[in-house]
Parts: structure tokens; sequence; C-alpha cells
């Protein structure tokens, strides 16, 4: 069925060579509605009507039929559709230069061979063309239209492989009418294919369309972009054997990773363009983080091995040792690659382990490559072995950040750095006030009352951030659950998918071989545990420790648990979606392992015993001894013999990645009694009110 309104027309025509204008006019009129045909409108309109399509901007999509391609090939990515997407001035043309030039045009070099079969672009009816006009179209508005269409296909599961540049624009006259346009578009697209052009909500709320390098970057993000991009020449120019590090630095929540990701498409988009010969790798120290990227780079028609963790990277590009030919030697650089790009790099480890024997896998990566472009955020930071001696520390993230290069000598090299810092918060959608009530909370300072969102929008997917306190974690958990199966993904302002329940590490999590051997459905899971007695809930370690006379019991899995019938055992999921995305996940309790790195509309934060409140001080406490993240609370040796105790500093930034992780709200509930009664009398929500 044609899409047809006054302002909107998606029409599909054939796939094939047009001689003249009114070739495709006869092919677009038999797509339109009866009501709509050329010759059932008056003059001036029906003639206004063929010049939207042959002498305005359009937008098109050609597509494979995945259907037609199973017929043909038994594989799986023979069910996924592979697309183009691109806008013209004239489309008669530039449809003939599509199916004449067939594969040979730049935009499809990437693709596979039997892609190629299926989008080859002659007269074949298993390929479709979408053409999609309006009478407000211009070049800007069209190139939006162009690069939001593929952001939101690449986010699509349903897309092998998409092609087109994208090329968001900037302000101008009518960009104020894009937002309200695009979403008439989708729409009209997913009435055709839902499967291909899924509900707007569910794409917005994955995991890969958060790191999309197709978003529109905010001033402050194009102006950190093009100053790390100068950057980055003047390094490849420079004849300086020294690796330049550019730190890209930010609260969470400011758009680093957005920025990263935009930033590493455009550069290998300009290799692709020059021909030069220039080598980047994108690097990510965080299993589900590095899975995305591949999707992303994989369905933009790209190696997706470019993406990788940091020890697959420095044992490709090392020599082997001499007294062991199996293990990479750290002091052996070999292969360098020109630029390196590495999200959440406070991840790396600062000193050795079983697969890598360095000594900073940073300071390892630089050495491998002629410049670094590094996200660090010294306030996520979570674990001992992450950690850097203050010298360093300050070397690398001065109190002042100075314009330009400076040059600093750390463990027996020299390098030169640089800063970029990010200051908007974009993840939140939260006014300042409750942005600093999160941050009295973490970082100790004296705490008052919840403040509430008094904002106004007249956009219709407003709603004010809150913050409510559970009575309970029962209470807590239903309500987030119910926030995350809400099924109305077309209205924006009630659909609040993507919801999870998380909470600090303060419950016992290890392999199955030491999970207590217990006659309950939850046998051989590791959970989160609590129990009510007289109507006060307590902390529980285990199952054994819950006594007869409790009157109700909260008993969750924590993240990254598989049932196998009834011989249940931890392991490992290795799969397509991250662990928030995943269905089979909403009846487990996430920890910063599961959850750093990634956004939740809604998230529950159950806050175990080492958060405590001071009552002298009125502000939140830590208790490492209360605490079961022994990664954190582990003393840090460094070389010069120094012994160091990161607990409360790593303790505060996992309490700072849990709380900044919900878009829209957050809900808590706090084991410790003093702190969960002292929240409900600072709430200005009552949790079950609503």
């Amino acid at each position: 069925m044609s899409i047809s309104s006054k302002q909107l027309n998606i029409v599909e025509v054939p796939y094939k060579e047009y001689s003249t204008d009114d070739d495709l006019l006869d092919a677009i009129n038999g797509d339109l509605p009866d009501d709509e045909k050329f010759s059932h409108l008056e003059g001036q309109t029906a003639e206004q009507l063929k010049e939207q399509f042959t002498q305005f901007p359009v937008v098109y999509v050609i597509h494979d039929d995945p259907k037609e391609k199973a017929k043909n090939y038994d594989h799986p990515i023979y069910e996924q559709y592979t697309v183009y997407v691109g806008e013209t001035n004239g489309i008669q043309s530039r449809t003939n230069q599509h199916v004449v030039s067939d594969v040979k045009s730049e935009e499809k070099k990437n693709l596979a061979d039997e892609d190629r079969k299926w989008l080859n672009f002659k007269k074949s009816k298993n390929v479709k063309q979408l053409i999609i006009s309006h009478p407000h179209f211009n070049k800007s508005l069209t190139l939006d239209v162009e690069n939001r269409l593929i952001q939101h296909l690449v986010s699509t599961d349903s897309v092998k492989t998409v092609n087109g540049r994208g090329n968001p624009q900037g302000n101008y006259y009518t960009a104020d009418e894009f937002d309200k346009i695009f979403t008439q578009i989708w729409r009209g697209l997913h009435s055709r294919d839902s499967k291909l052009f899924p509900a707007e909500g569910l794409i917005r709320d994955s995991a890969v369309f958060k790191a999309s390098p197709f978003h529109t970057l905010t001033r402050e993000q194009l102006v950190a972009e093009n100053e790390i991009l100068n950057r980055i020449s003047d390094a490849l120019a420079s004849d300086s054997d020294q690796p330049h590090i550019i730190f890209v630095q930010g609260a969470a929540g400011t758009g680093k990773t957005v920025l990263l990701s935009h930033m590493f498409n455009k550069i290998l988009t300009d290799i692709d363009d020059s021909n030069n010969g220039l080598t980047a790798h994108f690097i990510v120290n965080h299993d589900q983080q590095e899975t995305i990227y591949k999707q992303i780079l994989n369905r933009l028609g790209r190696d997706p091995e470019l993406a990788s963790k940091s020890i697959r990277f420095l044992n490709e590009h090392s020599g082997k040792k001499d007294d062991s030919p199996k293990r990479a030697d750290p002091n052996k650089p070999i292969n360098p690659t020109d630029i390196v790009t590495i999200d959440e790099a406070h991840l790396l480890l600062t000193n050795g382990n079983q697969g890598w024997s360095g000594k900073n896998q940073l300071f390892d990566i630089a050495r491998r490559a002629r410049v670094v472009v590094a996200v660090f955020d010294p306030a996520q930071i979570l674990e001992s072995r992450q950690q850097w001696d203050e010298a360093t520390m300050n070397a690398f993230f001065p109190a002042k950040i100075e314009n330009g290069e400076r040059e600093a000598e750390l463990q027996g090299s020299k390098y030169l750095l640089s800063n970029v810092v990010l200051t908007n918060q974009m993840r939140m959608d939260a006014p300042p006030e409750i942005l600093e009530w999160i941050n009295a909370f973490v970082t100790g300072k004296e705490l008052g009352p919840i403040p509430t969102d008094t904002r106004t929008s007249k956009k219709n997917d407003f709603v004010p951030y809150t913050i409510e306190i559970a009575d309970s974690p029962i209470e807590l958990f239903n309500s987030i659950r119910e926030l995350n199966n809400r099924e109305d993904h077309t209205d924006k302002a009630l659909s609040r998918g993507l919801s999870r329940t998380i909470a600090t590490y303060d419950w016992d999590f290890a392999g199955a071989k030491d999970c207590p051997d217990l006659p309950d459905e939850n046998n051989g899971k590791w959970n989160v545990i609590m129990y009510e007695r007289n109507s006060e809930w307590e902390y529980c370690k285990s199952l054994l420790d819950i006594p007869s006379d409790a009157e109700n019991t909260f008993i969750q899995p924590w993240n990254y648990q598989q049932a196998k019938g009834k011989e249940t055992k931890r392991g490992r999921r290795k799969q397509k979606f991250c662990w928030a995305e995943d269905p089979n996940n909403e009846n487990e309790i996430g920890s910063t392992y599961s959850i750093q790195g990634f956004d939740l509309n809604y998230v529950g934060v159950i806050l175990g015993p080492s958060v405590t409140w001071d009552e002298e001080n009125q502000c939140v406490r830590l208790d490492p001894s209360k605490s079961k993240y022994m990664d954190a609370t582990d003393k840090r040796h460094f070389e010069n013999g120094k012994r160091v105790d990161f607990s409360m500093k790593n303790l505060r930034n996992q309490l700072n990645v849990l709380m900044t992780r919900g878009v829209h709200g957050m809900k808590i509930f706090a084991v410790d009694k003093r702190l969960q009664e002292k929240l409900k009398e600072l709430s200005t929500f009552i949790a079950n009110s609503k």
C-alpha cells in the first residue's frame, strides 16, 4: 500500500532504467492510491506533485528481498537485508546511474560477492526502490533524512549491510521541522515493511543506535572533533617519532562515545576517499561494547576486525619472546598502526596479567601507533589494577588544561600529550539541580532534599526526570520490569523500555564450581538476596542464611548467568545482544561489569550494605569491608614499592557508574536502614503513590 498525504509521499517503483522523467512519473503514478493519482488531481496540484518528485530533492532507499535470497542460498545472512540509502536532486538520472554502473560505484566497493549479486542494480524483481518526497524538502533537510535513515537502519537487527555516506547538517531554515517530518517518514516506511523499518522506539533503545557514528554532533562535540582531527593531521605530518596521546575527557554521559564513534567513521571514510594507505584501529576493553562496534562496522560494510580488545591488538602488533616463542614480547612492537582510538580507556590495565606481560596497556598501545585518541574518565576507574600512580595521573590530567601539546616522559619513554574536555551532560535528561544532588550523593557531600524536575517542554517525548525511593527491593524490581515491558514503541512519550535493576557488588559472585549446592530453584546461581522480617528488610549472604520466619524474600540472580535445566550452571553468554538488551536477562541484577558504558531509560539501583549513612555529617559513607568487589578493594602494588589502598575511590566510582545510567529516571532501595530511612525523608516522591 502506498503512503500518501498532502505533505508526504512514499512510493515504490520498479528498479530499472528510465529514459525520461515522464517514464519515472508513470511508475510513480502507478503506486499512488486512486484518489492521489495525477489524473485525479486538479492542474496545478498535479504539476506540483510531479515537480516534487522530479525537480525537488528526494530521498531514496534501495533494498533486496531477503525472502527471495533465502530461497537460493541456505545461509542465515541471506535472511537479512542489504540496503542503499541516498538523496538526490534528480532521481531519474540517479537511478540510471545505479543501474548502469552496477557495483562499480565507490559506495558499494565493500560489499561481499554474494551481496553484489543481490544488489547488482539491474532489472530484478528481487530489488526494490522506495522514493520519498515532501514539499518542504531542501538539500539540507534531505541530507539529514538520509543520515538518520542510515543511522536507524544500522541499528536494525534485520539489516546485514547499509550502504550510504550520511552527512548530518547543522542549523538551516527548516531544521525545526526535521524531527516531525522524519517521524512521519519512518512511520510510513514501517507500515510498508515492519521488519526492515521496525518501530522507532525499539531502535532508539538499542545499544547500537546509542553508539552509532551517525548522530548529529552538538556544537561542543563538533569543536572537539575538529580539534582532534587537526591534531591527528599534525601528528601524522610530523617527523617526530614520539607517540601522541590525545585524551578525550568528560564525566559520564557527556557524549564521549558518540564523538569517538563519529570521528572513527570519518577517519575510515577519509582513508577510503584519499587512498593514502593510512591504517586505523578501534580498541575497547569491554566484551559487550566490542560486540556492538563490530556490529556497526559489519553493517557499514567494513571489516569488523578493525575493532578489538586491547590484548588482542597488542599481541597482533608484537614480536615473540626469545625464550618463549608462543608469547608476545611487550618490548618488540611490530606492524605499527597510524591511528588508534580507544573507548573507555580507563578500563585498560596498568599492570601485567596472564594475557599480557607488559607494564601498562595504554603506553604499550601508544608504542604501536603514531597517534592515540583515548576516551578517559578517571571517575570511572573501578579496579585497583586500572589505577595510576599519582605522578602519572597528574601528568595526564592536570588540574588546568592547557591548549596545545606538552611533552612528558613516563616509564622511560617520551610522549606528546594533549587533552580535550567535554562538559555538557547528554545522557541524563535531568535539570542541573538533580545532577548536582546525584553528584553530592556519589562524592559524599552533604545531602539535601531530592529535587523535583519542574521543567516544561513542548516536545511530545518529554517526561520529567524522577528519583523515587522504593519501599522494598521487590517493589523496585517489579516496577522497573514493568517499565521495561511497555510495548507501545510508537509513542516516544509512553515507550520507556530498556530498563533494568542493577546493584552494588555486595553479594558474592563466583564460578559455578563454587556455588552452594541447594535444593532450590536457584540452585547453582549466585544471587542478590534479602529477606523481610518484622516489616524490615535485611541483607543476606546466601540462601542458607534465610531465617525460617522470614515474611518475604528477594532472590534474583546476578548478571551473566545461564539456566540449563535442573543442572543450572553459571556461564558467560556470547551473543549479539548486550546484557541490558537481552530479553532473557530481565530477571537478572546488573553490575558495573554489565552496565558500564551503556544507557538505560529507567534504572533501579539496589545499594548494598557497603553504602551507609553518616548522620553526623549528613552524607553517604562507604564501608569497603562489606563489599564483595575484590578487584576494587585489593591494595595496589606499584614498582616504586608503594602499596596503595584505592578502595574508597574505586567504590565511589562504582556508585557513580550505577547512579548515572538512567536517562529518564531512577529508583533506589538501600539495604542500610539509616540510609533507606533518610532517603525516604529526603524524597519528594513516594514510590507507591502512582
